[in-house]
């Protein structure tokens, strides 16, 4: 059973005004659970449905955490996807730690979308990048899209937030940019790097733009008329980290 407040705590989690309140966030999904636990995450608590119990014998893992186990229509009421996997956790918002500028970075210029985002801190964690900024007035990097989306990724980043100006400096910026750039495969490794990715629709702001001492480019062989951000960014970081 579930007690009603926790059901409307987590409920709230689904909202920006809920994570705020509560400065907790929802992670869903056996994996992503897993990973959290494994980086101590500082789990709050966690719903199990009757059928992830029957399906899943070795619950161990779980054991130190205050859970609630629910039934599958109940389950699905407290889930937002489609498909539930019947496992969520109700987890705290990490302390931001310090970005260091010794370590390379992507930072992410006013990005909207919650399944790029989510796209992008894999990616990055596929390549050893561990920071990841982004802009003010980008999407949360705790929206539960985002979260799923990163499956399990966020938890081994070493710096998810938002750079000041002050931060940014300390870095050397390379923005991508076809119409600026320069091919990615005439470039030298970087030093001391941050690489800005504009949002698909927009690109590069221009406040941004002001600050970024070299820009690089992904040549185009055939017509399309652009690149997925997430695709664009793994091209770059596949140069940069080579």
């Amino acid at each position: 059973m579930i007690s009603k407040i926790l059901e409307k705590r987590i409920k709230s989690l689904y909202t920006k005004k809920g994570r705020l309140k509560n400065n907790n966030f929802i992670i869903e999904g056996k994996r992503s659970i897993l990973t959290a636990i494994h980086n101590s995450v500082n789990i709050k608590n966690i719903v199990l449905s009757k059928s992830f119990i029957e399906n899943n014998k070795n619950l161990a893992a779980y054991n130190k955490y205050k859970t609630s186990i629910v039934d599958d229509k109940c389950f699905g009421q407290l889930s937002q996807v489609d498909s539930p996997s019947g496992i969520l956790a109700e987890a705290a918002i990490p302390l931001q730690s310090k970005l260091n500028p010794d370590f390379p970075m992507v930072y992410l210029d006013q990005i909207s979308d919650p399944g790029n985002l989510g796209t992008i801190v894999r990616t990055c964690d596929w390549f050893g990048i561990k920071q990841v900024g982004i802009s003010p007035n980008s999407v949360e990097f705790y929206n539960p899209k985002v979260v799923r989306s990163s499956m399990g990724s966020h938890f081994n980043m070493k710096y998810l937030g938002t750079p000041s100006s002050e931060d940014l400096n300390r870095f050397n910026l390379i923005g991508a940019d076809f119409n600026k750039g320069k091919d990615i495969n005439d470039i030298s490794n970087p030093k001391n790097w941050a690489l800005v990715m504009g949002s698909e629709a927009s690109g590069i702001s221009k406040t941004m733009n002001k600050k970024i001492s070299s820009y690089v480019k992904i040549e185009r062989f055939g017509k399309g008329e652009s690149l997925n951000i997430g695709v664009a960014m793994g091209i770059v970081l596949h140069r940069f980290t080579n």
